[in-house]
């Protein structure tokens, strides 16, 4: 009996390890997202963003997009890269205006560009799948 229940319990985990690890699908209406600490940014002196996609080439992105912040760690919305359909993988790193650059994030964000949307499965990390922000609209103006 003990022999069976282990052997259950294993494959259990086994199924939720498999699971956890299928890479999310980014679609049109989602964007690649990343945090970082206000305070850093500020005390760093940090300029710019930059992203590696598939272990290429660092890639400036200047300060993106912020979406939100959540105790101090504003989460930006990278600009979307001209990737293929399939698996990929993104690092960002922070850089100041002497063009020293932070360690990447860890480990490489891996994702599934696709024309489907899926629910996050990545949990709150450095690197995640956000909404795409919405674009910002030209003030009225008033003669």
């Amino acid at each position: 009996m003990r022999v069976a229940y282990l052997v259950l319990l294993s494959l259990v985990l086994t199924m939720v390890q498999t699971v956890a690890q299928a890479p999310p699908t980014i679609g049109p209406n989602d964007s690649i997202g990343f945090d970082y600490p206000d305070a850093a940014l500020t005390a760093e002196a940090i300029v710019r963003f930059e992203s590696q996609y598939d272990a290429g080439q660092w890639t400036p992105i200047g300060i993106p997009t912020k979406v939100a912040t959540v105790g101090g760690i504003s989460t930006y919305a990278a600009p979307d890269p001209p990737y293929t359909t399939g698996q990929h993988s993104v690092v960002f790193r922070a850089c100041n205006a002497a063009n020293a650059c932070a360690p990447a994030s860890t480990p490489p964000f891996v994702f599934v560009a696709g024309s489907s949307s899926t629910t996050p499965t990545t949990p709150v990390t450095n690197v995640r799948k956000i909404a795409k922000p919405a674009a910002k609209k030209a003030p009225i103006k008033k003669d």
